[in-house]
């Protein structure tokens, strides 16, 4: 795949070639690919080196590289390795360009190309540690499938299709991150984020930089991929521009806990981060708008036993009124503006791939990896707190009905109660205890999380999402604790 993509920038770029050789291994000898309109056979490594070509461009793997590289450069070419074979090695240049060419020289005969996520680290860098001279980088990198090769994207397309097949990875990677991208080294980083770690530094010449990086795959092909800060107006408008997208998810949010801490922030975030994208949606003329609500926009006087659709909302955390105001704004924005906004109350979501995120239902995911790390777990909320929580398998699965569902079926454009799974902390630990039969659990006393959570519903009535677009939940308490910890054994 990656040879695919450089001859195809070769050919993008207009790259000066008089005669193209496409080498492989023995199995592919004979085969044809195009290039530039015209048809090529693939030869032999032995075949193309009697050749004698001015570059050789590598892109197929370490071993080959370390086996075949010197081959090449003894017969007189320059090659230009993309493997991790030679980057390191103290006799070989590690060259960026943009950053680094004038360390090379008409004796460098094999030149090694960086870790495709440090040359644009480095290209942003360098300037930066010439005029400043850098300390530290924290530095995170989102990678598509297709650096893995073929096997990873047939997986992701065969989970998205509902198929079993040869997998890549251990873990589910559809609808899912997965924060190991190679193998993991004996200081647990991976080598991946090893790279980001030490190629900065042979490429400026500094080892005197500390860098800390993480490296996550993500279910996508190929790209694009963008981080982009839904406060950061202009470079929001820009992603519009740039990609329109068709459809939007806004999932960006400070959620109940935390946002008592920083409420501000929590709201500016929660606020503006939605008004923004709503009139970039409108202005780029967006065909769907996805925005969480929760069961946060309930307050004490809001009925506590099967919450229904339309009743008191009287929230009383940042996060709450700023869901409230924000189901305002979508139907609003729907009824003024035309746009097709949709949202769902979520109850607490429960999911195996991701830690708690600071929110008053964490509980019922952190017990989950303390059962299993030490056996014990101390609730923050009391044994009989009942709250209405979702398998986030389930979530996912509303979400998309829901986005699917034709635009005349949406009679709620605030948001859709959703109801789940209502269970207290005594419940969720008896049900863990068949799996795990000494595990204890005990109470904190005085949390502040227990007042945010005897505010809000015990269960919820989702009947206008029943009747409207057909939604039916599949997860019950027991069905979701096994499932948590088949999944999470492995990893905790």
């Amino acid at each position: 795949m990656v040879g695919t993509k450089m001859l195809q920038v070769l050919e993008e770029r207009n790259f000066p070639v008089t005669e193209l050789i496409p080498v492989a291994s023995e199995k592919s000898v004979g085969k044809q690919i195009t290039f530039k309109g015209k048809q090529y056979k693939v030869v032999s490594v032995e075949d193309a080196i009697k050749q004698r070509p001015d570059i050789a461009i590598f892109s197929a793997g370490g071993s080959t590289s370390l086996a075949q590289a010197p081959l090449f450069a003894a017969a007189g070419t320059t090659v230009i390795d993309n493997s991790s074979a030679w980057r390191m090695d103290p006799t070989k240049k590690l060259v960026v360009p943009e950053v680094n060419a004038h360390v090379l020289t008409a004796d460098d005969k094999i030149i090694a190309n960086p870790n495709c996520s440090t040359i644009q680290l480095v290209v942003a860098l360098k300037p930066l540690h010439d005029k400043y001279k850098i300390k530290r980088v924290v530095v995170s990198t989102y990678q598509s499938v297709t650096g893995t090769g073929v096997k990873a994207v047939e997986q992701l397309f065969n989970e998205r299709k509902g198929i079993d097949g040869p997998k890549a990875y251990p873990y589910t990677i559809d609808m899912n991150a997965i924060a190991q991208c190679d193998v993991f080294t004996d200081n647990d980083y991976t080598k991946e984020e090893m790279k980001l770690v030490n190629e900065p530094k042979k490429i400026m010449g500094d080892d005197s930089i500390r860098i800390t990086a993480t490296a996550v795959r993500v279910p996508v092909v190929g790209g694009p991929y963008e981080i982009v800060n839904v406060l950061d107006k202009d470079n929001l408008h820009h992603i519009f521009e740039k990609y329109n997208p068709t459809q939007v998810y806004l999932l960006a949010a400070i959620l109940s806990a935390v946002g008592e801490q920083k409420p501000k922030v929590a709201w500016d975030l929660n606020m503006t981060g939605l008004l923004h994208i709503l009139d970039f949606a409108v202005e780029f003329k967006v065909e769907k708008v996805f925005w969480p609500s929760s069961i946060a926009v309930f307050g004490p006087h809001s009925p506590q036993q099967q919450t229904p659709q339309y009743c008191v909302m009287d929230p009383n955390t940042v996060y709450g009124f700023s869901k409230l105001a924000g189901e305002r704004w979508c139907e609003y924005y729907f009824t003024k503006y035309g746009l097709d906004v949709r949202s769902l109350r979520y109850p607490g979501l429960i999911g195996w791939r991701a830690n708690p995120g600071g929110g008053t239902t964490d509980y019922a995911v952190h017990i989950f990896h303390q059962a299993l790390k030490t056996g014990k777990y101390e609730s923050f909320l009391s044994a009989d707190t009942a709250l209405p929580m979702m398998y986030m398998d389930d979530a996912i699965r509303a979400t998309i009905t829901l986005m699917n569902a034709p635009a005349d079926e949406v009679t709620i454009r605030s948001a859709y109660n959703l109801a789940g799974i209502s269970f207290t902390p005594a419940q969720l630990a008896d049900e863990i205890k068949k799996h795990i039969p000494g595990f204890e659990i005990t109470y904190a006393d005085n949390d502040p999380r227990q007042a945010i959570a005897d505010s809000w519903p015990k269960s919820i009535d989702d009947n206008y999402a029943q009747t409207d677009w057909g939604w039916k939940q599949e997860y019950d308490l027991a069905k979701m604790v096994e499932d948590m910890l088949v999944n999470l054994k492995d990893i905790v």
